[in-house]
């Protein structure tokens, strides 16, 4: 999206971008009114940028939890390397407008992709643990535990639980329906008799 400058009289447009994509200026502009116009677009590219640099962030970390290949650094200095930005300040960035650190995204993201994997029942905890370059399955099973206070196997029991009382509504669902279609059945065949 591109930043647009309005008069602050007119509500009209005094930076505006002709068909040769380049930037025309009104010429009745103040000088006042112009330096606004500067610094606003100075906050406005910063933003953009602030945003962009954010949702990078979150793009390198989704990639690493889905990768099967480990960072050879700590993430501090592969997001520094990657993004060509200091951690402190990629950090600050982060936390100010996510309202969480970068360290605590990268833990949640992990442990969504934990949960992905266990309902897909393809690895044990064991394997999960391995592929997401945990320590050790108590590690990963303590990490899980403080993100969504059940224990890995909790979880998987309590899903199994909802799938089964979901499935369960369903039959209910579906035994209604079959006894009115025979109920109305015998109402028309009951109808037809007389």
């Amino acid at each position: 999206m591109r930043p647009r400058f309005f008069n602050t009289i007119s509500q009209e447009p005094f930076l505006k971008i002709n068909k040769m994509n380049e930037v025309e200026i009104d010429k009745f502009i103040s000088s006042r009114k112009l330096s606004f116009a500067s610094k606003k677009s100075k906050l406005e590219l910063a933003d953009h940028i602030n945003s962009r640099l954010i949702e990078k962030i979150k793009q390198i970390i989704k990639e690493l939890v889905h990768s099967d290949e480990q960072i050879k650094t700590n993430l501090s200095s592969y997001l520094s390397e990657k993004l060509n930005y200091n951690y402190t300040y990629l950090a600050s960035l982060f936390s100010k407008s996510q309202g969480t650190t970068i360290q605590n995204y990268l833990l949640t993201s992990k442990i969504e992709r934990v949960k992905e994997l266990l309902l897909e029942n393809e690895l044990s905890l064991t394997g999960i643990s391995y592929k997401l370059h945990y320590s050790s399955v108590a590690h990963l099973s303590n990490q899980f535990r403080k993100v969504v206070g059940l224990s890995p196997s909790s979880f998987l029991a309590a899903q199994a639980e909802k799938e089964n009382s979901l499935s369960q509504k369903f039959d209910r669902k579906i035994d209604r329906k079959k006894f009115n279609s025979a109920f109305s059945r015998e109402m028309l065949s009951s109808i037809n008799l007389n």
